[in-house]
């Protein structure tokens, strides 16, 4: 007898919200002012650091575009899970580049550092790329409800509960062991992270399992995939959204860098920082969940933005560590809640045949937008101070979410 569609729905949502905590674990076991710290000790200078982060946006939007129509593709549900699985196991490559470079390269040259990590993020992201197109369609479908909100905001806050064991973990070792091996500690455990999130993948059902026979058509070509989303009315939402995104995420990109510079690597910041992500995301976790069925997408969005203003001044004029630290976190956390609300909005709004397809456009403009400004900020902090990043970054993530919350207002008023 075959299990009513209903309860294999609450199995997957239950398996959706633990593999999402190991899954997040997997990039915040390893967070990124730890790697950073590392870059910088071995010699890598900010425009360095702003090539390494345009090499991964390159890679990222290259292979979104290239694979745009195949998240849609795939009309067996067991395809789509292994395909997915798959993908998850390439994220163990960033972790084992930088176990490779602390055990086998503790002294290499700079150049060395440099030219392996950044061939480690090209295929790394170019994997996480593949990745984003299958993992952002998931809860569309192990689910046959629109009620994403409240269970991604769950998944979420689980997750958070695990990055804050994480964060503690990175305060604590990093107190105690030197930076490698805050590294290869912290290494290990995002491979554990990534073995456990591919087994958890596994056990998603199908809700549709009389579709279970259907034979995944072919893939459409990025063209044709793109031709098809821009005739959707959301399209200009879509693209001036995701340029947006690109540049908060790129300024955002050297914020812990900046304060490892500014505080000094020896200096309790990373620990500040790793805490501070956490909590930040327990935030807009709890936002997501408790507020985002009530007020919507948009709504979400706009506050957010008002709390991006707040988090630029802080961060802007800080003169201790944890203050820094707060301002990060509340920065932060605007970028997550947006970002999250920015996905659930684009799940609602566009319809569910080519949501793959939309979130691959959305991705690609995302990482375009974000390789070029990583590159010209890399290369501006070289000679400037970093006040006018924290400006650019805090005024990109205001005005997303602005025009995002108008865009979902627009959209209700003509749904009604």
């Amino acid at each position: 007898m075959l299990m009513s569609t209903t309860k294999r729905e609450h199995i997957n949502k239950l398996i959706f919200v633990v593999r999402h905590g190991f899954y997040s674990s997997i990039t915040t076991m390893v967070p990124a002012v730890v790697v950073h710290g590392y870059l910088l000790q071995k010699g890598i200078d900010y425009a360095s650091l702003g090539v390494i982060g345009t090499i991964s946006s390159v890679a990222i939007a290259a292979s979104t575009f290239l694979f745009a129509g195949l998240a849609d593709r795939f009309k067996s549900f067991k395809s789509f899970k292994t395909a997915l699985a798959v993908a998850v196991l390439g994220l163990s490559l960033k972790g084992g580049t930088l176990l490779f470079l602390c055990i086998f390269l503790p002294d290499a040259k700079p150049t060395l550092i440099f030219a392996v990590y950044a061939i480690a993020t090209a295929v790394y992201d170019s994997l996480n790329g593949i990745k984003y197109l299958l993992q952002a369609i998931l809860i569309v479908r192990i689910s046959s409800t629109k009620r994403y909100g409240r269970l991604q905001g769950a998944a979420v806050l689980i997750a958070t509960v695990l990055s804050v064991a994480s964060g503690a973990l990175v305060a604590y070792i990093s107190g105690i062991y030197s930076i490698e091996g805050v590294i290869i500690r912290l290494s290990v455990a995002s491979c554990a992270a990534v073995v456990i999130s591919c087994s958890l993948t596994m056990l998603f059902l199908d809700v549709n399992p009389e579709k279970a026979a259907e034979r995944n058509p072919p893939v459409d070509s990025p063209f044709k995939a793109i031709s098809k989303v821009i005739k959707i009315p959301q399209s200009k939402m879509l693209v001036l959204t995701s340029i947006l995104r690109g540049v908060q995420l790129s300024g955002i990109y050297f914020f812990s860098a900046i304060g490892v510079t500014k505080f000094g690597a020896g200096s309790h910041i990373i620990g500040f920082i790793a805490m501070a992500l956490p909590v930040a995301e327990v935030s807009s976790a709890m936002f997501l969940m408790l507020l985002q069925p009530r007020l919507g997408s948009g709504k979400m969005a706009f506050y957010a933005a008002l709390f991006a203003v707040s988090g630029a001044l802080i961060i802007s004029f800080a003169r201790v560590e944890i203050l820094y630290a707060i301002g990060y976190g509340v920065i932060h956390f605007s970028h997550t809640l947006i970002s999250n609300s920015l996905g659930v909005g684009v799940m609602e709004m566009v319809p569910a045949d080519i949501v793959g397809r939309a979130m691959a456009v959305k991705q690609t403009i995302v990482q375009i937008s974000n390789a070029f400004f990583t590159f010209v900020f890399g290369a501006v902090l070289q000679s400037t101070m970093p006040l006018l990043l924290f400006i650019v970054a805090g005024t990109a993530l205001f005005s997303n979410g602005m025009y995002f919350y108008q865009a979902c207002k627009r959209f209700s008023e003509r749904e009604a």
